[in-house]
């Protein structure tokens, strides 16, 4: 499956990636059949698990190919989903 079928009707373009990183994402992907539909997944580089590869997550995959080839960028200090809290937890009142 083509990443540019994949975005076709989203806004993001892969003009910042190269042909390389391109192609060596779309050989990773597989296909996971439903019960309506067959639906593209991959292997997340950072997560070590099955993600269904919507546009978002196709360009959140190539731009961790990009650290990690280009930039050699350690996986170990990638976190995705990060949870990010503001303000102070309320403790129980005593």
């Amino acid at each position: 499956m083509l990443l540019t079928e994949i975005l076709k009707d989203s806004n993001y373009r892969l003009t910042q990636f190269s042909p390389e990183d391109i192609k060596e994402l779309e050989e990773s992907i597989f296909i996971k059949e439903t019960k309506t539909a067959k639906v593209p997944y991959i292997k997340c580089l950072v997560r070590n698990k099955d993600i269904k590869l919507t546009p978002e997550e196709a360009v959140r995959q190539l731009f961790i190919k990009v650290l990690i080839n280009r930039y050699q960028y350690p996986v170990e200090r990638m976190e995705l989903e990060y949870a990010v809290v503001f303000g102070r937890e309320k403790k129980g009142l005593t």
